[in-house]
């Protein structure tokens, strides 16, 4: 018997068929103990018809026996057979018990069958076990599903004492029924009494919250599904898994943000089990894509909602919106849009901030003005987007509007981000003074961005006395960003203060031509970046594309007549065949393309060995190959040209030529 109780607590099929051969041979068939241990046996591995067999054969049964078939069958999804086998029980004259009775609700709750519950429930109402807590959770459950909440919840408040069982029945029945808020309020009444949640009260609540687009609350579940090294544990440890505490998981590690990956292979996982997979899993999973970002995993979870919902609704349009938006498909986020049956703030935001990213920002703008037109009132992050496709597309004037827009129109207090990106706007549209003011009225001090926009905008405009106060700054939030240095050093170096540069270089921890250590001995990128910084204009060559006397040689070039400068570099970038610096704003360049038609510009170096991308940034260069990779880096200092070059958050796009040097890559098939 004790061996029999481990193969069923393990499930273990072939070890359970081995003692059942063993008690056939030693005359134990006919035993009624050790026949109704092999019908729990046969019922909890699946194979309910065996398990039928057996009971079948048995010549004397024990309420234990039905009670293990009714459930064996329950537990299995038969609810018609279990709801038979307990009819005949009572015309066999065997009374159930709590067990018996709990089994035959739930089956009832399966098959949705009011009727049959409520004389069940009569029954239980006449029996010992009225107040008994396994069918009082029974009953809850049974009344929730089925539609009676007003049922569900006076059964709820009339147990004495509250399990985990129970609280779950109740919180599952609301979401069930679509009573997001009833769901929220019943799970912090558990929490106030101590009752710890489970996978099933986060999977049940998360699926009522989502269905009621409530935001806020569903990252505040977000909040309590963390230690997720025990949470993994504790899955790995479940003999059954299933689609909540896969859902639960995967939602932890998007909530924790640095494992991603492992949320990907639940998610695989989830797939293998064949069952439905619910809108939580789905928005989450594309939440995910838009993070890594994955295109291509994005377009495969796409393909996947319309499994379940071939049209969008409000959680899954914006998860699509948003995933789209963040992979570079700008055509794809609006289309999720336009298919949107309906729209809250949240889905013109998301698309709002997808054009800003994508360098639309005239267009951004249209869409909050059509947002306002449709009745909705835009909210603080509404606002941010639009400040962030203002400050990336050179739109001062209309940023300054939006941001008075929201303070007065809208009567939403700034936080430091949008400051912060008031400030850039003002930096990169030349109203240097006016950034810097508004950096000493700030009510929070400012961060290493908000210096950063202002030292890189001093760059492009020649300010040296305020570049050297955001230097100040950075140098000492943090010293060992070799980026800043550069920036420094370029904006010394437009101003011809040779001391200073030296000064900067002499205390920059990596080479401040190139971004790259000192002690690297790959320095054909270097000389490159500091001929074109100093703006020389002899032609260069060498075997290795390796320049002697290197620093020396660059910045004592000639500054004061750039002019086309050609730059051989042999074998390290053997696959273009030249590098070509314009330092005509007027020259008419269209845009570069490769075979597989993505745009290719700025600066390459191919072989594994790129330039470090806040040089290439801050550079104006775009690390390209000619693989056809879609290119992601884009723009900095404000220098577009038919070949856009934009920051790392933003999107290669065509942009007017301004006055500075463009860099273009050329290659000759």
């Amino acid at each position: 018997m004790n061996i029999l109780q481990h193969c069923i607590d393990a499930g273990a099929l072939m070890p359970g068929l081995l003692v059942h051969s063993h008690a056939i041979a030693n005359g134990f068939d006919s035993n009624v103990h050790v026949n109704t241990k092999l019908v729990i046996f046969y019922a909890k591995v699946g194979r309910t018809l065996c398990a039928r067999n057996m009971f079948d054969r048995m010549s004397e049964r024990t309420v234990v026996s039905w009670t293990a078939m009714v459930s064996g069958y329950a537990q299995n999804g038969c609810y018609g057979n279990a709801l038979m086998v307990f009819v005949e029980m009572g015309r066999a004259g065997v009374k159930a018990n709590q067990f018996g009775y709990g089994s035959a609700l739930r089956a009832c709750t399966g098959l949705r069958c009011l009727e049959a519950g409520v004389q069940i429930q009569g029954c239980v109402q006449k029996s010992r076990f009225v107040d008994n807590l396994y069918v009082q959770s029974a009953l809850i459950d049974f009344h929730s599903k089925c539609g009676g909440m007003e049922d569900a919840r006076y059964l709820f408040e009339k147990v004495p004492k509250r399990d985990l069982v129970s609280w779950n029945a109740i919180i599952g029945g609301y979401a069930v029924q679509g009573y997001s808020e009833d769901s929220f309020l019943v799970f912090c009444s558990m929490r106030r009494e101590g009752t710890k949640p489970d996978y099933f009260t986060l999977g049940s609540l998360l699926r009522a919250l989502a269905d009621g687009n409530c935001l806020v609350k569903v990252r505040q579940v977000h909040g309590l599904i963390i230690q997720l090294e025990s949470s993994h544990k504790l899955y790995e440890s479940m003999s059954k898994k299933d689609i909540i505490s896969c859902t639960a998981l995967i939602i932890g590690y998007v909530q924790e943000g640095n494992r991603l990956m492992d949320a990907v292979n639940i998610f695989q996982e989830m797939i293998g089990m064949n069952v439905m997979i619910d809108k939580v899993a789905l928005c989450a999973m594309l939440n995910i894509c838009a993070t890594i970002p994955s295109l291509s995993l994005g377009r495969q979870i796409h393909a996947l909602t319309f499994n379940h919902q071939p049209r969008y609704d409000i959680a899954m349009g914006n998860a699509l919106i948003d995933m789209y938006a963040k992979t570079g498909e700008i055509e794809e986020a609006i289309h999720a849009f336009d298919e949107m049956d309906e729209r809250n703030t949240i889905s013109w935001t998301s698309l709002i901030a997808g054009y800003g990213k994508h360098g639309f920002g005239h267009k951004a703008i249209e869409l909050y003005k059509k947002m306002e037109c449709e009745g909705l009132k835009p909210n603080d992050v509404t606002f941010l987007s639009l400040l962030f496709a203002c400050s990336h597309n050179g739109l001062t004037r209309e940023g300054w509007e939006c941001f008075n827009h929201m303070v007065s129109k809208y009567n939403i207090l700034p936080r430091a981000e949008h400051v912060s990106c008031l400030i850039d706007i003002f930096a990169r549209g030349g109203l240097l003074e006016d950034a810097y003011h508004l950096i000493c009225k700030m009510n929070i001090k400012p961060n290493a961005s908000v210096w950063g926009s202002i030292l890189g905008a001093c760059s492009v405009y020649g300010h040296t006395s305020l570049g050297e106060v955001a230097a100040k700054h950075l140098f000492q939030m943090d010293p060992n960003n070799a980026v800043n240095y550069v920036v420094l050093s370029s904006l010394y170096t437009a101003a011809v203060q040779d001391e200073a540069l030296h000064y900067c270089e002499d205390d920059c921890p990596v080479s401040v031509s190139s971004g790259f250590p000192k002690d690297d001995e790959l320095h054909f990128a270097i000389e490159m970046i500091g001929f074109f910084k100093s703006r020389g204009k002899n032609v260069i060559t060498d075997d290795m594309g390796v320049i002697k006397k290197r620093n020396k040689f660059v910045y004592e070039m000639n500054r004061s007549d750039p002019k086309d400068v050609l730059v051989v570099t042999g074998a390290w970038i053997e696959e273009f065949q030249s590098l070509r610096a314009i330092d005509n704003p007027k020259v008419q360049t269209s845009v570069i393309k490769n075979q597989t038609g993505f745009v290719l510009g700025a600066f390459a170096k191919v072989l594994g060995r790129l330039v470090d991308e806040n040089l290439a940034i801050r550079d104006g260069l775009l690390v390209a190959a000619r693989s056809g990779l879609h290119v992601g880096i884009v723009e900095s200092d404000l220098c577009n040209a038919a070949t856009a070059v934009r920051e790392r958050s933003s999107f290669a796009i065509e942009g007017p030529l301004v006055d500075d040097i463009h860099w273009y890559m050329s290659f000759e098939q």
